[in-house]
């Protein structure tokens, strides 16, 4: 049987930038991906693009990870001499009271970011590709932008391959189970032995641990080919309607289009039977979106399409710490459709605290045992 420090289970945002930092610290380390290649297009970092920003609404617990996430992205673009990070500022855009924009001023100011906050009049001078009603305003954040997420899982793969890392791809595991002091995982015709064992399995959460922790949810991307005058010196976007709606878009990519999508709000599915087909009701619903706010943009020529995959907690933030049952598995699920840009800081932190480190301070509304039994 072979013997490994630690093995990783799912290697896409979260496995891939584990796998690197592993390797890099030297670790024996074996990646099992149960596709047959990395990157893919059938889990949750396709898609060319995620946004990345730090004035961060959802809590501001989060920003000390996403201080690091950046200084983590910038390395790794030195490192492979390649463009992966484009700072190009974000608005958040709500009425004053929404999520959007409240919980983007209190992260700034608790951790002294800088942000402005812009009228409706001040938006619309500064980008008229967006048209805001009277009750709404921005929060703009000049360090805010977008990573091209597929090539970032594969910068990560390479360069943790080139450090010594393992890779198995096209492997399912059927399972594992304590033994002695660390964990035998059953794979594809053979059994694997790991002092740590690491769950970055995104939707295939459910089949791994107790379903009641997650709710995977199908999401449809969109790219549409603007006037390229409108688009001119665009920031990402994420708007938030008095109804609660909310869709997030990003500047125009030469060759690639202008990419939109609704956040939230998509049919309940499983990673196994998720509709891929993108439907007519799907682009309906992006246009209505976009007709409110971009209107230009709602009526422009759609490019393509690509459905992919959001895991859900119930409050959705992360499930990141060790298995409340086994303390030798450590789970990284759960991102909630909001985790990419924490990708290379979740490699970082999973792989020590693998190695039991406490460098790093993990917020406690990422606790694993916060929802029902684990298993």
């Amino acid at each position: 049987m072979k013997s490994y420090d630690l093995v990783i289970v799912g290697v896409g945002a979260m496995g891939s930038s584990a796998l690197y930092h592993a390797s890099r610290r030297g670790l024996k380390v074996l990646g099992i991906e149960r596709f047959g290649e990395v990157p893919h297009e059938q889990g949750s970092h396709h898609g060319s693009t995620r946004i990345i920003r730090k004035a961060y609404f959802e809590h501001p617990g989060y920003v000390p990870l996403l201080l690091r996430a950046y200084e983590l992205w910038e390395q790794l673009e030195r490192e492979v001499d390649e463009k992966l990070i484009v700072k190009c500022g974000g608005l958040m855009i709500g009425s004053p009271t929404s999520e959007v924009v409240t919980g983007a001023i209190l992260a700034a100011q608790r951790h002294e970011l800088t942000y402005e906050v812009l009228s409706k009049q001040d938006v619309q001078r500064r980008y008229p590709f967006f048209a805001l009603d009277d009750t709404q305003q921005a929060v703009f954040e000049p360090d805010a932008g977008y990573l091209f997420s597929e090539l970032a899982v594969k910068a990560h793969v390479q360069q943790a391959i080139k450090a010594g890392a393992e890779l198995k791809l096209g492997c399912q595991v059927a399972g594992w189970s304590k033994s002695g002091d660390g964990v035998e995982i059953q794979i594809s015709g053979e059994t694997v032995y790991a002092d740590k064992l690491l769950l970055t399995v995104g939707a295939w959460a459910p089949n791994f641990i107790d379903k009641s922790r997650f709710q995977v949810e199908r999401q449809v991307l969109h790219w549409f080919e603007p006037e390229e005058a409108s688009t001119a010196g665009l920031p990402i976007y994420i708007v938030e309607e008095q109804d609660g709606s909310t869709f997030y878009g990003f500047p125009n990519i030469p060759l690639q289009g202008l990419k939109v999508a609704i956040h939230h709000g998509g049919e309940n599915c499983t990673a196994d039977t998720v509709d891929r087909v993108v439907h007519p009701a799907d682009i309906k619903r992006m246009r209505f979106a976009l007709s409110r706010r971009i209107p230009s943009l709602a009526a422009s020529r759609l490019i393509k399409t690509s459905a992919c995959m959001y895991t859900n907690t119930p409050d959705f933030h992360f499930i990141v710490g060790p298995h409340p049952e086994e303390e030798n598995v450590i789970l990284g699920l759960g991102y909630s459709g909001h985790g990419f840009k924490f990708s290379s800081v979740m490699g970082e932190l999973l792989v020590k605290m693998a190695l039991g480190e406490n460098t790093i301070q993990v917020p406690e509304i990422f606790a694993p045992d916060r929802f029902a039994q684990a298993r």
